[in-house]
């Protein structure tokens, strides 16, 4: 039954990769074995890794999602809109195990960003300048970033994405026809 229930939360699958629509039970399994640059990311901000997890669920209009791999839980992701209910921040906290799927995170990172980003014009947040290795790949993925500048003493860049179909005066829906 329970092999069910994740086939049907299932959002995405790569090979033996899998994005599933998250629960509670997925922030205590994560909570306490998330990567040592995430933990000193939300240290910085005063947050502790089970709050920051468990945030989302707590607000409304938020899309939290699993990254699985084998059925054994390795990263969290999602976007909790802003006050104008137009934009979203997006985060994505992830333990060790990551770093042994990169490639086939990066062949699914476009699609999985254009899931996120599906109802928001914008999606941002932002990162410890220090953390080259995520912001190569967030510009990769589309992403813009701002001038760094000083957040509790450690220097931080805002990264944002514009939603083209959302955002373009032209888009596909409104375009003219050609004969």
């Amino acid at each position: 039954m329970k092999d069910l229930i994740n086939y049907i939360m299932e959002v995405k699958r790569i090979r033996r990769l899998s994005v599933v629509k998250s629960n509670l039970s997925h922030i205590e399994t994560l909570c306490t074995k998330l990567r040592k640059q995430d933990v000193e990311e939300l240290d910085i901000l005063g947050i502790t890794p089970r709050y920051a997890l468990a945030y989302p669920f707590t607000q409304e209009g938020s899309n939290t999602y699993s990254l699985m791999f084998d059925k054994k839980i390795i990263g969290m992701f999602g976007t909790v809109p802003d006050k104008t209910v137009v934009n979203a921040r997006v985060w994505l906290l992830v333990s060790d195990e990551f770093k042994n799927h990169k490639l086939t995170i990066h062949k699914g990172t476009e699609e999985m960003i254009n899931l996120l980003q599906s109802d928001y014009t914008i999606i941002y947040n932002i990162i410890p300048l220090k953390n080259q290795a995520t912001i190569n790949w967030l510009m990769r993925a589309g992403f813009s970033f701002s001038e760094p500048y000083k957040l509790k003493g450690k220097r931080f860049v805002e990264f944002f994405r514009c939603n083209f179909r959302e955002s373009i005066i032209y888009n596909e829906e409104s375009r003219p026809v050609m004969h």
